[in-house]
């Protein structure tokens, strides 16, 4: 072996040993690769914005499920509700980027849960989110 095949094979296991343990392995799952949900309200409407990768695998990814609730007094009642079917809840793809807009009435409390998901071969992971806003 020359002398520079030898260096770069030394070289390569330095790195590997020194790389921190947190910096291999940062997907969420194995099928969640990375995510990302913000929800915040302007000119009457809820903006549900989610950026979903999956795995190398995943074959569908986005927004399983989004349920608002209204305030009524003390309690929550149901206001309305989205399922990964609806237009453009979900993509045939590994990574989904988008923002579901839901109309409320200003002035109103809203709770708004979110369940973002990701499948593959393998099945299925979930994370689920509650904003007040």
């Amino acid at each position: 072996m020359n002398k520079t095949r030898v260096l770069s094979i030394v070289l390569l296991i330095a790195v590997v040993l020194a790389t921190p343990t947190y910096a291999i392995s940062d997907k969420a799952s194995d099928q969640l690769f990375h995510y990302n949900v913000d929800v915040t309200t302007s000119n009457g409407k809820i903006n549900v914005s989610a950026n979903v990768v999956g795995s190398l695998s995943a074959t569908k990814v986005g927004l399983e499920n989004i349920c608002v609730y209204e305030k009524s007094g003390s309690s929550w009642i149901w206001y309305a509700e989205l399922f990964e079917d609806d237009p453009d809840m979900s993509v045939d793809s590994r990574a989904y980027l988008d923002t579901i807009q839901i109309d409320i009435t200003p002035g109103h409390e809203y709770k708004v849960d979110v369940t973002i998901f990701a499948e593959d071969s393998e099945g299925r992971d979930t994370r689920s989110f509650t904003r007040y806003i």
